[in-house]
């Protein structure tokens, strides 16, 4: 039996790792593209990267889902992650993520209507 819900799909394009999340997610979610996400930063041999995050086609996620997304960010905090981009249209989804995931957090995080928005906000930092 499949626990995963919901699609995803975690590529690599030069130092950019985006992750495309649709329908709803829980936390075997969130582990699954979490392994995806540690191998693509190993792949990418010790350099900077951005994470670009469309979220524009979630639902929704279970407690479970952001608490196992923000035990992620406690790992990703000690990467080399020059800054994370996510796209979504929801300003509620956006309140619940930042209560849920993160109340602080030493990562540059915005969020954004549109992939092209995130990806020139990415250029500001080259």
């Amino acid at each position: 039996m499949n626990l995963i819900h919901g699609r995803y799909q975690v590529d690599v394009e030069d130092n950019i790792i985006h992750i495309t999340m649709a329908d709803s997610f829980n936390e075997f979610t969130i582990e699954a593209i979490a392994t995806l996400i540690k191998q693509a930063v190993a792949s990418l041999n010790d350099q900077p990267f951005y994470l670009l995050v469309d979220i524009s086609q979630v639902d929704g996620g279970t407690p479970e889902a952001f608490a196992a997304s923000a035990e992620f960010n406690l790992w990703l905090d000690q990467q080399k992650l020059i800054a994370k981009a996510l796209v979504t249209q929801s300003i509620l989804f956006q309140q619940i993520n930042e209560s849920r995931v993160r109340e602080t957090s030493p990562q540059r995080v915005a969020y954004f209507e549109d992939i092209g928005a995130a990806k020139r906000w990415f250029e500001t930092f080259e």
